[in-house]
């Protein structure tokens, strides 16, 4: 069957034919110098590895600043070491802790900086779990999160905790945002070597059971083998050099690429080769004939590739980024090689029939006339061909529409890798996301230590913990999660209500002593108001003593006139009381002689009382005849002398017996007038010497006595308003310990609901900040200069995921939300941590993904359009790709979302994107170019589609086997990427595999065909014909 060739690519082939040898040593010798000279591709993005989240993430910026407020150098490679023993953490594991902490200071190549919290006993709570049985210890490595400076730098730390003498019973691991991107990328490369096995082997097997020649299979294998040989070091020397960026998973998607797009490339020229063989042409014609008619088509081919991988140029995601212009390079050095190389290897292997088609089996139809048949069905039916491809595609594309990105990268890995490990180690300590946290940030533009500012950040904290999703919030006033105790208004409720108490107490025992004070104020009234009574007549005697004074002084002056008149003016009193003196000196002497005398006196006394004494008795006698006798006598005496002997008698017998009372009372007389005289004498003095001022001081004493009246009478008012005051106190006292105790309950009771909770407030006294909990606090969440606060947030649920990144868009706007109205209503509020950066690397995502799928679309459509020479027909490619694409997306959620339970990983559809568009196009294509050169040789035929109908049964008998064998081998070199026991390449695998499956099978053959003859002669539109 002839069949159009472009010249130009003929005379390639032709010439690649005819000096084989030397083209084939040249490629080997490419292969080899390339290989020697260049370090292997994973060696050079190893050292020259892109950061995996974009530099302008807002959360990660958020995360580097943040780093640059406290003190820190700017990373966004943060991990926690976990150290857990099931015995408790003891002195030989905080010993072990200690090495650690100090190998990792003293390794600053690696080591950004750690934050050692086991120092002080207040800060270690920070980093211990409750059971007391796990500790961290936050280290942030150098190098963005996924480049490959933290990538080695977690190689590092973990090769330290590895080689440190480890006690007994304790685990350690390295986890965290920064080993969960190593641990994957590590993943990806460990797994390539496997999954290019696999693929080499099923492409062999594959490519065996369609040509079963060996020679065959070797072209094919050669052609792959050659065009990923020498790709991957140009690949490599570009980024070596700096003209491309690169990433762990550079070399497993160009790999995979590669081998399915050079695998492709060897079967379209192989088909043609068979071809040409069929048709009669020797080895080398066919060779050259082969490059003739494939050439445009595989360039073509090529360029669709590699355009729409370079579109992901313009992104910003790194996975992106350093993915599609690698693959570019790749997929264009392949080309090259089967352009060159094909021919040349059909030219020296196909010698002898060895690449020749084998022969149809006698009574076997050959698979031309079967792929003729299948589109003679297309041909006769159209309209109803198109319609049932289209109700097989409409369901799976309905599907693709649940689908719900997975940004769950802790299970994109292994689950036994070290940093899946070591989340399984903090989780049985720790809550859960402890190694994951979003930090709330709060900027000011003022110190935000004091009072107010701590007020409104717990308002923030309180507000962040009350959306759905979180479990716990720390933060300077809440260290440990929980409200400082001493912070909460109930707490300081409760101190007052202790101390309300102990004054109620106080009160009831100092009862007594107010009872006394009510007795006595009682009784100062009364004492006060008989004072008052009593006054007028203290001021009579006063005015009383006043006068007699004057009346003394008077009689003073008399006593001395009459001293002087008596002694004829020889004596004056002083001269009167001295002879006082000597007055009292005789009557002293003469009570002497009294006493002296006192014994005979009272002997001869005592004869006349014995004698007399009976008669002189009152009373009469009876029967005492002496007494009757002397009693008469006694009469008879008196009666002579007129009544005076008895009585005479008597005073003798008295004076006998009172002898000695009388010298005592005389000695005491001489006493008293000399203490007369001298005080006579002493008050002669001062009044004689100053009787002017003591009449002076008589006048003030009468005035003193009447003001003292009115200060008593003032004293008594007083006192009584004191009686009345205080005999009200123990009522009012009574009263006041009653409401002390019922004030004393009531905040007892705040103390009891509002210490912890929504109600427990938030007040913090100034002399608070010196607690040396608070100070621990200050440090770790507060910047230096203090105008950056850092609060931490653990989720209760997914880190990563569209719930994850739901509630860290609440926090954002509830810690927003909280702090307006208050000190901080100014304040920047960002988030960031794992979550966050990945939530915002979702929007990057959708932005690159459409910024990819349009320049793709473009690029690739403006190819076809100068391929075709049509507009209508590169648009039915590109529009069928498009619902093939969401068709293939639909299955892959089916699968894997729906009946697996694991969505798609969040870079799978846009990878998948460019791979199923650009290779579903050159299938397409190569339908349609051929549909094209067979429907222009069959213009003759009957009806204006008559040449359309049979070109494409022709189209689709020519190239059904070649494009199943391309389609299906690509297919082969996809589902290899699930060989690797990675979900991401896994899925990708799948789906791009599934996506070749579908194109072939009805794309290709069914869509395409069946669109073009609804279409008619517009298919071709601006073209004539």
């Amino acid at each position: 069957m002839a069949h159009s060739t472009s010249p130009p690519f003929r005379r390639l082939g032709a010439l690649a034919a005819r000096h084989a040898r030397w083209i084939i040593a040249a490629w080997i010798f490419a292969l080899i110098g390339l290989n020697v000279a260049v370090p292997q591709l994973e060696r050079v993005i190893a050292d020259n590895s892109a950061a995996f989240i974009p530099h302008d993430n807002e959360a990660n910026q958020a995360l580097m600043e943040m780093s640059r407020d406290f003190g820190n150098p700017e990373s966004s490679a943060v991990g926690f070491f976990v150290l857990a023993s099931e015995d408790g953490i003891d002195e030989p594991d905080r010993a072990y802790y200690e090495q650690l902490a100090q190998g990792l200071v003293a390794m600053p190549e690696h080591v950004a900086y750690i934050l050692d919290l086991q120092t002080t006993p207040e800060a270690r709570e920070l980093t211990t779990s409750e059971d007391g049985k796990a500790v961290t210890l936050m280290t942030v490595l150098n190098g963005g999160n996924g480049t490959t400076e933290a990538t080695q730098a977690t190689d590092a730390v973990r090769e330290l905790a590895d080689t440190l003498p480890r006690p007994d019973g304790l685990d350690v691991e390295f986890s965290g945002p920064v080993a969960t991107t190593s641990d994957q990328l590590r993943a990806v490369d460990h797994g390539m070597l496997l999954i290019t096995g696999v693929s080499i082997v099923l492409i062999s097997l594959a490519l065996l059971f369609a040509y079963r020649r060996i020679a065959t299979v070797v072209i094919a294998l050669a052609l792959l083998g050659v065009g990923l040989g020498t790709g991957r070091p140009v690949v490599g020397l570009l980024g070596q050099a700096g003209i491309l960026e690169m990433s762990m998973f550079t070399a497993a998607l160009m790999t995979a690429l590669v081998i399915g797009a050079a695998t492709d490339y060897a079967v379209f020229i192989i088909g043609r080769y068979h071809e040409a063989r069929r048709q009669g042409l020797d080895v080398q014609d066919a060779a050259a004939d082969a490059i003739g008619g494939i050439a445009v088509v595989i360039i073509a081919s090529g360029l669709t590739i590699a355009a729409a991988c370079m579109a992901m140029l313009f992104t910003q995601v790194g996975i992106f980024r350093t993915a599609g212009p690698p693959i570019a390079v790749g997929i264009l050095v392949s080309l090259a090689a089967a352009l060159t190389l094909g021919p040349a290897l059909l030219a020296v292997l196909g010698r002898g029939g060895r690449a020749d088609p084998l022969p149809a089996r006698p009574g076997k139809r050959s698979p031309e006339r079967r792929w003729r048949r299948a589109g003679a069905r297309v041909v006769r039916r159209p309209l109803p061909a198109f319609a049932l491809s289209v109700l097989v595609l409409v369901p799976f594309a309905l599907v693709a529409l649940t689908h719900e990105p997975n940004f769950d990268e802790f299970s994109a890995q292994p689950a036994d890798s070290r940093s899946n490990l070591g989340y399984e180690l903090a989780s049985k300590h720790f809550p859960r996301n402890e190694l994951v946290p979003e930090y709330v940030i709060v900027r000011a533009d003022h110190d935000l230590r004091n009072t107010a500012d701590l007020a409104a950040l717990e308002h923030m904290a309180r507000s962040v913990s009350e959306v759905e999703g979180v479990g716990m919030v720390r933060s300077i006033a809440r260290p440990d999660g929980a409200t400082l105790p001493e912070a909460s208004l109930g707490y300081q409720a409760g101190l007052i209500a202790d101390g309300l108490g102990t004054a109620s107490d106080q009160i009831t025992r100092e009862r007594p002593e107010l009872d006394r004070l009510v007795a006595g104020a009682a009784e100062l009234e009364r004492g006060t108001s008989e004072a008052r009574e009593r006054m007028p007549e203290l001021v009579g005697g006063t005015d009383q003593l006043i006068g007699v004074a004057r009346e003394i002084l008077g009689t003073v002056s008399a006593m001395e006139r009459a001293v002087q008149d008596a002694s004829g003016g020889t004596m004056d009193l002083n001269d009167a009381l001295a002879e006082m003196r000597v007055l009292a000196d005789g009557i002293e002497n003469a009570a002497t002689v009294i006493a002296a005398s006192s014994t005979a006196i009272r002997d001869s006394t005592g004869v006349l009382a014995a004698v007399f004494g009976p008669g002189l008795r009152d009373g009469g006698c009876g029967a005492d005849a002496h007494c009757a006798v002397v009693r008469q006598a006694l009469v008879m005496i008196d009666t002579a002398t007129g009544g005076d002997s008895a009585q005479a008698l008597r005073d003798v017998i008295n004076a006998g017996r009172d002898a000695d009372a009388a010298a005592e009372r005389m000695r005491a007389m001489s006493a008293s007038m000399r203490q007369i005289a001298d005080r006579v004498q002493g008050s002669l003095a001062v009044l004689a010497g100053d009787g002017s001022a003591v009449r002076g001081q008589l006048d003030a004493l009468s005035t003193g006595v009447r003001e003292l009246e009115a200060g008593v009478d003032q004293i008594a008012g007083g006192a009584s308003q004191i009686a009345k005051g205080t005999g009200q106190l123990p009522g009012t006292l009574d009263e006041l310990t009653a409401g002390l105790g019922s004030a004393t309950g009531y905040l007892q009771q705040i103390r009891a609901s509002a210490s912890t909770g929504t109600a427990s407030g938030f007040y913090l006294p100034a002399f608070a900040f010196d607690d040396p909990r608070l100070v621990t606090a200050s440090t770790f969440f507060v910047s230096p200069d203090g105008q950056t606060a850092r609060m931490i947030v653990l989720s209760e649920g997914e880190a990563l995921g569209h719930e994850a990144f739901e509630r860290i868009a609440g926090i954002k706007s509830a810690a927003r939300a909280a702090a307006e109205g208050t000190v901080l209503a100014d304040a920047e509020v960002s988030t960031t941590g794992f979550g966050s950066i990945y939530s915002d690397l979702e929007d990057e995502i959708n932005r690159d993904f459409t910024l990819v799928a349009i320049i793709a679309l473009a690029a690739v459509t403006l190819i076809l359009v100068v391929m075709l020479r049509s507009i209508v027909a590169p648009l039915v490619i590109m529009v069928w790709a498009i619902v093939s694409f969401i068709a293939t997306i639909g299955i892959g959620v089916l699968a894997w979302q729906h009946i697996l339970g694991i969505s798609l990983h969040w870079s799978v559809i846009p990878i998948a994107f460019v791979i199923l568009v650009g290779v579903g196009a050159d299938y397409s294509m190569l339908v349609i170019s051929r549909i094209r050169q067979e429907s222009a040789r069959s213009a003759d035929a009957d009806g204006p589609s008559g040449g359309l109908r049979l070109g494409v049964i022709r189209a689709l008998g020519a190239t059904g086997s070649v494009i199943t064998t391309a389609g299906v081998v690509f297919a082969v070199t996809m589902f290899a990427l699930m060989a690797g026991g990675i979900y991401l390449l896994a899925q990708l695998g799948f789906v791009v595999g599934i996506g070749m499956i579908l194109d072939i099978l009805l794309v290709r053959t069914v869509l395409v065909p069946s669109t073009l003859l609804l279409l008619g002669r517009a298919s071709w539109w601006p073209a004539k014909s």
